[in-house]
């Protein structure tokens, strides 16, 4: 191409940069949606994956009714499956908080194998009288105060710690919590407000609560399929090493009590055996970890998000250079006329367009692509920060994403290009050379319609003629509004859908004005006083347990739930069990009523049996 046919193309360009513009905006855009939405899963999977590596989040939780003995920990550390094993201490109990109530924590001891800690503020425990807090739900003002243990504890749950009360000397996030659900429990209100982590031996304990094991051999990335291999194969082998570990010391304690198989001490011996029932253990894997499970779950939710956004934007794009090179080539059908009577080829012209729409694209392409990844996923992660926000968002660069979007962009735009300029060199320079006749006048079918067109006015007539006339601006303008208009009502929708949740939570289903709880057990004695004081305030009440649990729901891991145990039925006096418009007959002995929700995100059917961990 001469320097001439060069010179001509920046003409063009320089001359119609609006049109340009708009190539160079609308694949901007739509290169922007598709590249951001598409990279956010991989930048936020790559998040995680970095957090629980740096902090060495580990691949099992060991349990055991038994608790774990040092030498217990010791013969799990030497085991094939284990590159480290850790005991740990964990438990539930009341504290008194700065407002002088009692409220849940979970104390956690800390571990130096697995599961480390990420300071936020201020330092780590020095001695066993000191303890970090969770950052997502305390401030800096708590350092240099004191958690107390409160005097309603259990004697049981007291004599789990060295101390009455530590002194926060820090704020700290864990990767045992990746949003910031943080457990049930059957103290209190049935959900822990927060953890704390103390140093080992700031527990008075003769026992562990749990191991943190990290598994040996290749390592994999977290939320892949080689990982969730990896750990089934060791898992099914880790039950079996865990259970005849354990089982050493029950045959110990067994064989004690056999001992004192004597005259006088058979009794003994006797009652000591009934005392003795074998330990369960549990292994658990990363998908128990609710944090764990739901940050996938969640992450899936966007990336289902990108697949149909930008393919609304990449329509218009095409649209959009369709309409704007059909013109362009309209208002330069006389230059093309006169290229070619130059001599220059068919070939040459298509070039000419092809540069013009791609270069546009290509710029447009990039800028976006480049701004899209960097905007988008930093977008959701802030929205995100609510639920997780466990550490800052890692950025990737996806270069074969790139390659796509380019490939797009061009076949939006030069694609475009070749089917405009088509029609036009398919007749002779001199047909092109003469100025365009205007297209003939025809008729639309509102015309035919007398008794409906004689009543429209002038400016109604243009416009019908245009939106029938162009069918192609008319689809553009049909697509572009159904599809705002389809992002408004959807807004609406959720909005609708949302705001109107605790409307209905507490009018049709939980239909009771006060709840009551009470630390003791609540006895007939106190109902009848109850009754006899407020009978004329009272026209219903029920009297149910609630406390914490955890569902299992295979695949999807551990789920917190909320358990309501009434007696005679008489949930039915304040809560309105339905569903689908029917009323649920509360459950009998044995028998579970489940949300629709839930049963759904189990795959649970009526009649299916469910594991509750309380």
């Amino acid at each position: 191409m001469t320097q001439a046919f060069w010179k001509n193309i920046y003409r063009t360009i320089k001359k119609s940069f609006g049109r340009y513009m708009a190539i160079f905006a609308i694949i901007a855009l739509g290169v922007g949606f598709f590249a951001g939405l598409k990279m956010s899963k991989p930048d936020m999977m790559q998040t995680a994956r970095t957090y629980l590596t740096e902090t060495k989040f580990s691949d099992f939780r060991l349990l055991s009714t038994w608790g774990f003995s040092s030498d217990e920990v010791e013969a799990l550390q030497d085991l094939p499956e284990a590159a480290s094993a850790e005991g740990a201490i964990s438990c539930d109990f009341l504290y008194v908080n700065e407002n002088g109530e009692e409220d849940v924590l979970k104390a956690h001891s800390i571990t130096t194998q697995s599961n480390l800690l990420v300071l936020s503020t201020g330092r780590l425990p020095e001695n066993d009288t000191e303890c970090v807090l969770d950052m997502a739900f305390f401030d800096e003002d708590m350092i240099g105060s004191s958690i107390q243990i409160a005097a309603d504890n259990t004697d049981d749950t007291k004599q789990m710690f060295a101390h009455g009360s530590y002194t926060v000397t820090g704020l700290v996030r864990s990767p045992l919590y990746l949003n910031r659900e943080r457990g049930v429990t059957t103290l209190g209100s049935g959900k822990v407000k927060a953890f704390v982590f103390l140093p080992l031996d700031s527990f008075s304990s003769d026992y562990f609560t749990e191991v943190d094991l990290l598994a040996s051999g290749e390592q994999f990335s977290a939320f892949t399929r080689d990982y969730d291999e990896k750990v089934t194969v060791i898992e099914d082998s880790l039950k079996k090493d865990l259970e005849e570990i354990v089982h050493v010391r029950y045959q110990k304690e067994v064989d004690r009590a056999n001992d004192l198989m004597v005259a006088e001490q058979q009794a003994a011996a006797q009652q000591a055996l009934a005392a003795i029932s074998p330990p369960t253990t549990y292994v658990l894997g990363r998908d128990k970890n609710v944090g764990y499970a739901s940050y996938e779950n969640d992450v899936d939710i966007v990336d289902s998000i990108a697949k149909v956004f930008p393919v609304f934007f990449f329509l218009i794009a095409a649209l959009v250079c369709s309409t704007t090179m059909t013109r362009m080539v309209d208002d330069e059908h006389t230059q093309i006329g006169t290229l070619r009577a130059m001599g220059y080829s068919k070939n040459a012209i298509f070039a000419k367009y092809i540069i013009y729409s791609a270069s546009a694209a290509g710029l447009g392409a990039v800028s976006g692509f480049f701004l899209g990844i960097r905007i988008f996923p930093k977008t959701i992660w802030t929205a995100y920060g609510s639920l997780y926000g466990f550490t800052d968002l890692l950025l990737v660069t996806d270069y074969l994403l790139l390659f796509l979007s380019l490939l797009a962009a061009f076949l939006c735009s030069a694609g475009m290009a070749y089917f405009a300029c088509r029609m036009e060199l398919s007749h002779s320079p001199a047909h092109l050379i003469r100025p365009k006749s205007p297209p003939a006048g025809k008729r639309i079918f509102l015309e035919r319609l007398p008794f409906l067109w004689s009543r429209m006015k002038f400016i109604h007539k243009v416009s019908a003629r245009n939106i029938f006339r162009f069918k192609k601006r008319m689809f553009m303008m049909i697509v572009g509004i159904a599809g705002c208009m389809a992002l408004v009502l959807t807004g609406m929708g959720i909005r609708d859908s949302v705001s109107d949740v605790v409307n209905t939570q507490y009018s049709k289903i939980f239909q009771y004005d006060i709840a009551a709880a009470f630390s003791d057990t609540v006895t007939t004695d106190l109902l009848s006083e109850i009754d006899r004081e407020f009978s004329s305030e009272i026209k219903n009440r029920s009297v149910l347990m609630e406390t914490g649990g955890e569902l299992s729901v295979n695949e999807g891991g551990n789920k917190s739930v909320t358990l309501l145990i009434d007696r005679d039925e008489e949930i039915s006096h304040c809560v309105d069990l339905h569903y689908k418009g029917q009323t649920i007959t509360p459950p009998d002995f044995g028998e579970v009523v489940l949300d629709s929700r839930l049963a759904a995100t189990g795959n649970f059917k009526i009649g299916d049996s469910i594991v509750l961990n309380i």
